[in-house]
């Protein structure tokens, strides 16, 4: 249940941030792009470092990497938070 509702939610903000980002016109270009980059790359990617990191230090060596490495994404994205851009003020009539 909690892979679930984490993919959920880095689904919806990548889609949110390629379309924000994506010029007008471009948006279906950059949806693709994110999806290219996260379900084949990564997936790719990923896959092949992990069968390379149980060989070296174990499974449970490759659970305590991706432990630390969400503990890191999760420091990150605290700090990161304060540097949102700011929202405009709604003006006193």
């Amino acid at each position: 249940a909690l892979h679930a509702a984490s993919f959920a939610l880095l689904h919806v903000t990548t889609i949110q941030l390629a379309d924000r980002y994506s010029p007008p016109g471009r948006k279906a270009l950059g949806q693709t792009i994110v999806s290219a980059g996260a379900y084949g790359l990564g997936i790719g990617a990923g896959n092949f470092l992990s069968g390379q990191l149980v060989e070296t230090v174990g499974y449970a060596g490759l659970y305590t990497g991706a432990a630390v490495a969400t503990a890191l994404g999760l420091l990150v994205s605290v700090l990161l938070r304060g540097l949102r851009e700011p929202q405009a003020k709604p003006m006193d009539s």
